[in-house]
């Protein structure tokens, strides 16, 4: 059984203090505050008191991560995706795009909960939520504020605000770390910005033309040496063209990607963690809900 952290319990107490006053409430805490434990724990004890429940994501790999946590806790659930075959149980995890196929077969549950509730205003997700009026609606989310600028306020009505990563990292839940911004020749003067960031294209062709990656792998060497890192990369052949000059220094790399089955995918990260992998590079891969079983340090190679 899982036990709980006091700021999970927190967080828990004050969620449940806004439903009688709200229909949609949004919970935000930090990257590695625990927020699949925390849904989790809430789905169970909602169903325990004889709601239904439907865990709503948009990764296969949070689809897991959700289940492994209801697992721990005892929690019988199906699935809403292809290939599984539909249950009665009271608890459903499901990827979100296949709800919204299914909504003309799908009985609306007592209670929605999303995770990374920041998609919530996207239009998959409000075509959910606009043929579920009565149900009571979960997000959370460790980035409330979106890159186009778009508010979540059409979607949920209060705001329920976990810790800092600071009050995480000081309560020894976190790890401390170290930043390093050495000296580069990168120019971006030039480079546009579409929705709030850089243009891609122009981006990527920016990083091509600056020496940041050499300077990335000599760092590495000096800074971690040998030890598990992550490089965080722009595009595709961007992340394969970083693991190929860490692999020419004589280190152990590869890059992973969404386009990989997810049999490669899990095989990638976890060569991080038994030692296969000295760097792993990826292109908008991990992020979002994705657990990496180790890491010493991370490389910045994609600008924001």
């Amino acid at each position: 059984m899982i036990t709980l952290r006091p700021y999970q319990n927190d967080i828990i107490d004050r969620v449940r203090a806004e439903f009688p006053r709200h229909r949609r409430v949004l919970a935000v805490a930090p990257t590695g505050a625990g927020k699949g434990v925390i849904l989790a724990y809430i789905g169970m004890n909602a169903a325990a008191k004889g709601n239904t429940v439907t865990i709503a994501v948009h990764r296969q790999e949070i689809v897991d991560q959700i289940g492994l946590s209801l697992n721990a806790m005892g929690v019988r659930h199906g699935r809403i995706q292809p290939g599984y075959t539909a249950t009665d149980d009271t608890v459903q995890i499901c990827m979100i795009q296949t709800v919204s196929r299914r909504l003309d077969r799908l009985k609306a549950p007592s209670m929605l909960i999303i995770d990374e509730a920041h998609h919530t205003v996207s239009a998959t997700y409000m075509k959910i939520l606009l043929a579920w009026p009565a149900t009571k609606v979960l997000g959370f989310t460790a980035t409330p504020q979106r890159a186009d600028g778009k508010g979540l306020g059409t979607a949920f009505d209060v705001l329920v605000e976990g810790p800092t990563t600071k009050t995480l990292i000081d309560g020894g839940f976190l790890a401390p770390f170290r930043l390093y911004v050495p000296p580069s020749d990168l120019d971006l003067s030039g480079v546009k910005t579409k929705m709030g960031d850089y243009a891609v294209d122009q981006l990527a062709a920016a990083m091509q033309a600056s020496t940041i990656t050499g300077d990335a792998v000599s760092h590495y060497r000096s800074h971690l040496a040998g030890r598990p890192a992550i490089a965080f990369c722009i595009t595709v052949a961007h992340a394969e063209e970083v693991a190929a000059q860490f692999r020419a220094a004589g280190y152990n790399a590869a890059s992973v990607d969404g386009k990989m089955t997810k049999a490669e995918r899990r095989d990638r990260i976890a060569a991080i963690g038994d030692g296969r992998l000295n760097v792993l590079t990826s292109c908008e891969l991990i992020s979002e809900g994705v657990d990496v079983p180790v890491v010493a340090g991370a490389i910045l190679l994609r600008p924001t």
